[in-house]
């Protein structure tokens, strides 16, 4: 038998990973918890292209970019190559959030029943 409140919940919990709120908050709709998690994605995704963007105009320009060798410049190097791949996945995480709302949209288009409740806690 189809349950969708029971495939929302299992969307929401292992595969877009999202935080659980605590026993005494009431559990948000997972349109929205979907949204916020979207955001804070898109937030740190920001911040991680600024401080990259700041670190290049910060080094010396007269130079390559990504050097290893001096000890600035390894340090510098590995820098942007952390906030790098941190914001990669950080996009990557954000893909999913957006394939999880579509899969979402789908079911709660098919059982409009469903789109009434919020999926349990």
């Amino acid at each position: 038998m189809w349950q969708t409140r029971a495939v929302l919940s299992l969307l929401r919990d292992d595969v877009a990973e999202l935080r659980r709120p605590p026993d005494d908050v009431v559990d948000e709709p997972f349109p929205t918890a979907l949204r916020r998690a979207a955001r804070r994605a898109k937030l740190a995704i920001l911040v991680d292209w600024t401080a990259i963007a700041a670190l290049l105009v910060a080094s010396d320009a007269g130079g390559p970019a990504l050097t290893l060798g001096h000890r600035v410049e390894t340090l510098l190097t590995l820098g942007l190559l952390a906030i790098a791949v941190h914001s990669g996945f950080r996009l990557g995480q954000l893909q999913k959030y957006r394939a999880v709302a579509r899969a979402g949209r789908g079911l709660l288009e098919r059982d409009p029943e469903a789109s009434r409740a919020a999926p349990p806690g």
